[in-house]
């Protein structure tokens, strides 16, 4: 198993820290939790906390357009829904 060094900020070391003693593991093995988590969703193409499936903003079903708003956020919706995406600067298929 690799060792390494892991430079954390104070903020983010204290917050782990507490997660840990709630969970009642030690500040480790959540990392390893954490950090093995991340790596399977790159490996599934998730990572940066997209969804498994997209899903309709609206009603919930499966998403087959996608917009993005003014802020860069993602809005995805079903055929069904499809004018709510229509009306933003940019849209298109899934």
């Amino acid at each position: 198993m690799a060792r390494y060094q892991l430079i954390i900020k104070d903020d983010t070391y204290i917050t782990l820290a507490q997660e840990a003693l709630k969970q009642g593991k030690t500040l480790g093995k959540l990392l390893n939790e954490i950090l093995n988590s991340y790596a399977l969703n790159i490996k599934k193409g998730m990572a940066g906390g997209m969804p498994a499936q997209a899903v309709c903003i609206v009603c919930g079903a499966p998403a087959k357009f996608q917009g993005y708003g003014k802020g860069q956020q993602k809005l995805y919706v079903c055929p069904l829904h499809k004018g709510v995406v229509k009306s933003l600067e940019c849209y298109g298929e899934v």
